[in-house]
């Protein structure tokens, strides 16, 4: 909690004066309204309704209609931007949800150019692009304080959370070799689930067998297959 009290930033606000032009005041007013805020929430959550309304074999009317409901969303994302850069200026980038807002708002806008002049593949281009959509729903954590110190405490838990999985990685890569000692002489030809992908016989498949078996996928099965001792009847080499 005192490291997130040290790295908290005070929330980017700008007043209207009386220097500032009377347009500008006006659209600073809008901007920092609470009301202005909850409109933006509501159409991030139906955009992202939307993004729900898809299954397979859809009429393509459906497909053309939640297009331009989308398009629509686009619209008010982009003139968000337009007016918070309008009312804040240079005071707009210093907030990191408007950074990514107009990330978000810039790159859709250069996806759609790239898609009507047919340039590149169309499917990780809606990828990309629905991605960002969803991507949107993390400022509800703006109302959600709770939610929010705990993404906090995530952000600052980070490298600590890196250095265990290189720990992890460590551990992994000394029982992929220790793997490939006791059971790299197993023969893959007649077994139940050890074969071509499934073996000790390198290290680079001993290493993936090891990420398969911590997910705990078949995990038995495979220990059976490698503890079958000689017999009459199964030979392990």
């Amino acid at each position: 909690m005192q490291i997130m009290g040290y790295s908290a930033k005070p929330k980017v606000k700008v007043n209207p004066t009386e220097d500032k032009s009377c347009l500008r005041n006006a659209v600073i007013r809008l901007v920092m309204h609470k009301f202005f805020e909850t409109f933006i929430m509501c159409c991030i959550l139906g955009n992202t309704i939307v993004l729900m309304i898809t299954w397979y074999g859809q009429d393509p009317i459906v497909g053309r209609i939640t297009d331009y409901i989308n398009y629509v969303f686009m619209a008010i994302f982009t003139i968000e931007a337009v007016l918070k850069i309008f009312a804040m200026h240079t005071a707009y980038f210093k907030d990191s949800w408007n950074n990514f807002d107009f990330v978000v708002v810039v790159t859709t806008i250069v996806i759609l150019i790239i898609g009507f002049f047919n340039i590149g593949n169309f499917a990780i281009q809606a990828t990309i692009l629905r991605s960002l959509r969803i991507g949107r729903l993390l400022r509800i954590m703006r109302f959600a304080k709770k939610l929010q110190i705990i993404f906090n405490t995530l952000l600052e838990a980070g490298p600590s959370i890196i250095s265990l999985g290189f720990l992890l990685l460590l551990v992994m890569f000394m029982y992929a070799i220790i793997g490939m000692k006791m059971f790299g002489f197993v023969n893959n030809s007649d077994q139940t689930t050890a074969n071509y992908h499934v073996h000790f016989q390198n290290f680079i498949t001993a290493f993936l067998l090891l990420f398969r078996s911590a997910t705990g996928e078949a995990w038995d099965s495979i220990m059976i297959d490698m503890a079958r001792p000689r017999s009459i009847l199964f030979q392990c080499v």
